[in-house]
């Protein structure tokens, strides 16, 4: 008899595809609409451990716990990538929402503009509201904005392009934001109190 047929433990890529599936059901009875992807971060971050995770969890026990940690860094994740920021604000009716909604070009013309002499009967056209961004923020500023919020290019892409780090990118298009609000919304960007 040989080594290998006697062998019952199994190897460390039965474990993995074993950790994905359970992985996923896990996401799957908690909700996860994207329960594929974060699974599969769950068996990278696992086999960058080796082959010692094997004699300390079993795949059902290290899905438990990894995979709704992985589940919120992936939601946090998309939504900075989203330009919303990765906090979360807690609502009065128990819920949570982006603590930065995305403000689209559409809400912008939406708004009653009273702060930049436009209102919505003057009939805010994007290319007018384009003139203000360029004003406000600069050409290059405004074309990075359009580029990650109206053709929905993911920022490092679009820092890829421009050949600047991801996060410079991300932080003048923070300030781009911040800028717009202020020139753009009536209450400066402000929210309620």
């Amino acid at each position: 008899m040989s080594m290998a047929s006697t062998n019952t433990h199994p190897s460390f890529d039965e474990y993995l595809t074993e950790l994905h599936r359970h992985a996923r059901r896990v996401l799957k009875r908690r909700g996860s609409r994207d329960a594929d992807d974060v699974a599969s971060i769950v068996v990278l971050s696992a086999s960058t451990c080796g082959p010692k995770l094997m004699s300390r969890y079993s795949p059902s026990a290290y899905a438990r716990i990894r995979a709704p940690h992985a589940q919120i860094e992936f939601d946090r994740r998309e939504r900075t990538q989203r330009g919303e920021g990765g906090k979360l604000r807690h609502l009065d009716d128990g819920t949570v929402e982006a603590a930065r909604p995305m403000k689209s070009f559409d809400e912008l013309t939406k708004r009653d503009l009273t702060a930049t002499g436009f209102t919505i009967d003057d009939g805010l056209f994007p290319f007018e509201l384009y003139a203000v961004i360029t004003d406000t923020v600069g050409a290059d500023h405004a074309t990075a904005l359009f580029d990650v919020a109206v053709l929905d290019r993911t920022v490092a892409e679009v820092a890829a392009n421009r050949g600047v780090r991801r996060e410079t990118l991300s932080r003048q298009l923070s300030a781009s934001r911040r800028a717009l609000e202020r020139v753009l919304l009536p209450d400066g960007g402000r929210a309620p109190v």
